[in-house]
């Protein structure tokens, strides 16, 4: 499942990204992209910026693929083990599993 435009806002902004018209900066006001939206490359779940700006928080994170190929991701945050997501890729998978930790907070 694709999240919509709100989710990737929201899941960007909890880890560390926001928009400044035209750039998203991070928490730190370093340039991380620049855009008018994030239609290009945060809107596309990329394994580089989710491993850059949203697993480093995680205490643990795991993965498995399934018979049916969907692959399983469950990830640990403050020593808490979020339920097991599963999807058809890996990069939606992770994402999903991230979006769990920021709906926990």
């Amino acid at each position: 499942m694709k999240p919509t435009d709100e989710e990737l806002r929201r899941f960007w902004e909890f880890y560390g990204l926001h928009y400044t018209v035209p750039y998203w900066v991070d928490d730190n006001d370093n340039l991380a992209f620049y855009g008018e939206t994030h239609s290009e490359l945060l809107k596309s779940i990329n394994l580089t910026i989710l491993f850059q700006y949203a697993v480093p928080v995680l205490d643990f994170w795991l993965a498995s693929k399934e018979k049916s190929k969907r692959v399983g991701v469950q990830v640990q945050y403050h020593g808490k083990l979020l339920g097991l997501v599963f999807d058809e890729t890996f990069e939606d998978a992770l994402f999903w599993a991230l979006d769990k930790v920021r709906e926990t907070i």
